[in-house]
């Protein structure tokens, strides 16, 4: 296999629909911003395991989704030509080799990576397969948060007041990603919808409070002003996979993310 198919295969790379696992990056790079003091590395050592779990989420779940539903993905190409199931297995389970580089930092941090990998194969993978049960769609959501708090107390003794206050921002922020996913997959106009419309008011309504507290939730309140401004005509005929795609457009906004991350960086000028 060529470079250039491992990199669709992990999914580090876009494959038509399907989109890559570093976009969760994002999460963990506010936590580490926000420590109070940043080790090169630690932190690249941590990105490293994250980075394996991340690869590994995202191809046991196209394995299952090959093998249940029959949904075409690279790895699903890749058994259609002929390779063996052993070997396909073999290279899904290969990147968890970095998860023990997370026993390097603390076991905080390595119990919540845990949890992360834990959630993510109960997500995808039977018996449980939560993503086909009722609630399941809350995962994706709920890692968020996690990788974000796992990245910071990675490089912190305990957690600070803006990440734990950041933590429900970030989950409202990928539960709207969720939406735009399952609009995508699986179109159904009316509950999601409206569902997607919603949760940019509920973010301005959280960071309004956060602000009072720390000016820095100010990006999140402008953010969620302006992607509840872009989501205002999004309809059933909308093109969500472009929506998805385009994370620095007014309907996703990952600016936000990047606000976090700059600001703290600057407070270690």
């Amino acid at each position: 296999m060529k470079i250039r198919d491992l990199l669709y295969f992990y999914r580090l790379k876009t494959w038509r629909n399907k989109l890559s696992c570093l976009r969760f990056l994002g999460y963990p790079a506010i936590g580490f911003a926000l420590s109070p003091t940043i080790n090169p590395w630690k932190a690249g050592l941590d990105t490293l395991a994250i980075v394996g779990v991340s690869m590994f989420a995202y191809t046991i779940n196209d394995y299952f989704d090959f093998k249940r539903l029959g949904e075409e993905n690279f790895l699903s190409r890749w058994m259609k030509q002929g390779a063996s199931e052993r070997k396909i297995l073999g290279t899904t389970f290969l990147p968890l080799s970095l998860f023990p580089l997370v026993i390097l930092m603390n076991s905080l941090s390595f119990l919540t990576l845990l949890t992360i990998l834990l959630l993510t194969s109960a997500y995808s993978a039977p018996p449980l397969r939560l993503k086909e049960r009722r609630g399941g769609a809350l995962i994706p959501p709920l890692c968020a948060p996690l990788l974000m708090f796992q990245a910071h107390v990675s490089l912190s003794p305990s957690p600070s007041l803006e990440v734990l206050l950041l933590s429900p921002i970030l989950f409202l922020f990928q539960s709207y990603m969720e939406c735009l996913h399952i609009l995508d997959v699986k179109p159904r106009p009316g509950r999601i919808l409206t569902t997607l419309k919603a949760i940019p008011l509920g973010s301005i309504f959280l960071s309004a409070i956060f602000s009072l507290l720390n000016p820095i939730f100010l990006v999140t309140l402008t953010s969620s002003v302006i992607r509840a401004w872009g989501v205002r005509h999004v309809g059933p005929e909308t093109d969500f996979l472009k929506l998805r795609s385009n994370v620095l457009g007014k309907t996703v906004f990952g600016e936000e993310l990047l606000g976090y991350v700059g600001v703290g960086l600057l407070a270690h000028l």
